[in-house]
């Protein structure tokens, strides 16, 4: 199976996208800067999912594509990347695309907390794009996971610089 991962240079997505090549599967990594090294075998696209927010930026890359895996993910907005644009937006248009091209399916990784009561912008556009996805014909997946711990993870350095403390914060 040809799967393309968005953020796929990132934290989860090189996870993924190293996962998905030992199991055999061949990989399209869509990269918007080279945060990690991606694994020998993965074919790269450039993405820039600031403007990559319509469906047309999306079918090319599409081509011979079986799956689609949408893990790109900020935590904080700077000028350069905001919640809307990267969580919402291309997203929306990536999935949109996927309908147009006949990729039937698509996994989200979303948010804890991206629900109906979310108030923060944060989970509000990571809710905005499954709400899009799950008005789509597509088969799709979305994962809400509460913590994402690996050795390269924000949350990971800041557990264990809590669990060396002699001292347990309450």
């Amino acid at each position: 199976m040809r799967v393309l991962v968005t953020g796929a240079s990132g934290f989860l997505g090189s996870a993924i996208a190293a996962a998905l090549l030992a199991a055999g599967h061949r990989v399209v990594a869509c990269v918007h800067r080279r945060a990690a090294p991606l694994p020998a075998g993965v074919d790269t696209v450039a993405v820039d999912y600031m403007r990559d927010v319509a469906a047309e930026a999306w079918r090319p890359r599409l081509a011979g594509v079986d799956a689609a895996i949408n893990c790109v993910g900020i935590l904080r907005e700077h000028r350069h990347a905001s919640f809307a644009s990267l969580h919402d937006l291309a997203p929306r248009a990536l999935f949109s695309a996927c309908e147009q091209t006949g990729v039937r399916r698509v996994i989200q990784i979303s948010a804890l907390g991206a629900d109906a009561g979310a108030t923060g912008r944060y989970h509000r556009s990571k809710k905005a794009a499954d709400d899009a996805l799950r008005s789509s014909a597509l088969d799709w997946t979305i994962v809400q996971p509460s913590l994402v711990f690996g050795a390269r993870g924000y949350s990971t350095r800041l557990l264990l610089a809590l669990a060396s403390l002699p001292l347990l914060p309450v």
